[in-house]
């Protein structure tokens, strides 16, 4: 069989259309693949930032509720103190779970304990505020100014390593997509 000149033509038109389908496969799924890992990679860091920022929240309000029951003697809010003490150890845990860096697992420790210190001595100027024991009030709110103070800097500690994490993640992810994007020229090279 001899090919004439129109069924080579024809030959190397159907050879670029393979050629082009192909790259454009190759393309799809080069960037579906990136689209996949930065929206993972997005949805995780907006996780860490939330929890890590609201467990500084929580902590903030719960010296805020410990503050307003010591001079207004209001029993909601001991609830309110309790509610905000829950979450924040339910962020926490969640926290602790998705954080992968043992240098952020200690931080998460460290706040943990500052914030029971912290909440053992909140509970004993409940007890003297409802005693009506104003002198031991006020030295348990002295008292619990190092413990919380030691809780909200590791809590802002936390959101700044998370904040440091989703940097180097945003390169890491960027570096991905250089690297996408040398490999997409070199196959449109190619095929050209």
């Amino acid at each position: 069989m001899t090919w004439n000149l129109s069924k080579k033509i024809t030959g190397a038109f159907l050879a670029v259309i393979v050629i082009v389908v192909a790259m454009s496969g190759f393309t799809y799924f080069e960037i579906q693949q990136l689209n996949q890992m930065h929206l993972q990679s997005a949805q995780m860091n907006l996780q860490k930032m939330k929890l890590a920022q609201g467990i500084a929240g929580d902590i903030g309000n719960e010296a805020v509720a410990m503050r307003r029951f010591n001079f207004t003697g209001d029993r909601n809010d001991i609830k309110i103190f309790a509610d905000y003490s829950r979450q924040a150890d339910e962020k926490l845990q969640a926290l602790e779970a998705i954080i992968s860096v043992e240098k952020n697992k200690e931080v998460i420790k460290t706040i943990r304990a500052e914030k029971q210190k912290y909440e053992s001595i909140a509970e004993k100027s409940f007890a003297a505020k409802q005693a009506d024991d104003n002198a031991a009030v006020g030295q348990y709110m002295n008292a619990a100014g190092i413990p919380y103070k030691a809780s909200m800097e590791a809590a802002m500690k936390m959101v700044d390593a998370v904040d440091d994490f989703v940097q180097v993640d945003r390169i890491a992810t960027n570096a991905k997509a250089e690297s996408i994007h040398w490999t997409l020229l070199l196959v449109n090279l190619l095929a050209a």
